[in-house]
């Protein structure tokens, strides 16, 4: 009997042993697995992050500059003997680039697109505060052309037409 429980212990010890290692393998299977999102994801951040440094120019200022070549640590630095700084005169994110590094290119050639949100957001506030005045005009034109149909057929005097009141509540 003694020997049957002996042989029972060494079984269950063997279990729990397997169980032990399966549970390590599997930490470090997620220890593993979260590593490689880690890493996939600092990749895109630095991916999207490089893309966010560049800028879209739909207007650009640009001038020369003028730089010549110079030594440093006894190793040599050709630069070109002229650059071009460029400028946007609005914020944005650069959408796409039709340009490649170290390209010759000419004046009025499209070099990157930009995108604003916030621009674009304005430009829709202005379009509907024009809408609102248009609408605003009609309605002063339809109330000016009542009064005028009625200064016609004599239902309202001269006077009352002539005063600016006639205006002012049209405008309003």
């Amino acid at each position: 009997m003694s020997g049957c429980l002996v042989g029972g212990d060494s079984v269950d010890a063997q279990r729990y042993l397997r169980i032990a290692i399966a549970c390590v393998i599997a930490v470090v299977l997620l220890t593993v697995g979260y590593g490689i999102y880690i890493n996939d994801a600092s990749r895109a951040h630095i991916k999207k992050m490089e893309e966010a440094r560049y800028t879209v120019l739909p207007v650009a200022n640009t001038k020369y500059q003028y730089i010549h070549s110079r030594a440093e640590n006894l190793n040599v630095h050709a630069q070109a003997r002229w650059t071009v700084d460029v400028t946007a005169q609005y914020d944005g994110v650069i959408s796409a680039i039709h340009c490649q590094p170290s390209q010759h290119v000419k004046a009025g050639e499209l070099l990157a697109e930009l995108s604003n949100g916030e621009l674009a957001a304005s430009l829709a506030s202005a379009e509907a505060g024009i809408e609102e005045v248009r609408a605003l005009l009609i309605n002063a034109e339809q109330i000016v052309g009542r009064y005028h149909y009625l200064l016609a057929y004599n239902a309202i005097p001269q006077q009352a037409y002539d005063s600016d009141s006639v205006l002012r509540f049209a405008l309003h």
